[in-house]
């Protein structure tokens, strides 16, 4: 793959965030995103999103956050 930098704006609770199962809303930016070949030909690609509104499921495991899940269809592709 080749571009797909995400640029997180802002991350804030929301109604379903529980200890347990942390759920989160995000607000992101991704740059335009390519699958490449092993040769290095252009696949497929996937254009760049601006403010995008996401949910992400997270775990805290091993002294870090770990993404569980994104619900939210579209927001990673």
């Amino acid at each position: 793959m080749s571009g797909g930098v995400y640029v997180v704006r802002n991350v804030a609770t929301n109604g379903l965030f529980t200890l347990d199962s942390p759920i989160f809303e995000a607000t992101l930016d991704r740059s335009p995103r390519a699958t490449l070949d092993r040769t290095g030909v252009e696949r497929d690609s996937l254009p760049g999103l601006t403010v995008a509104n996401c949910m992400v499921s997270l775990d805290w495991t091993s002294d870090r956050w770990r993404v569980v899940g994104v619900p939210t269809a579209g927001c990673v592709g």
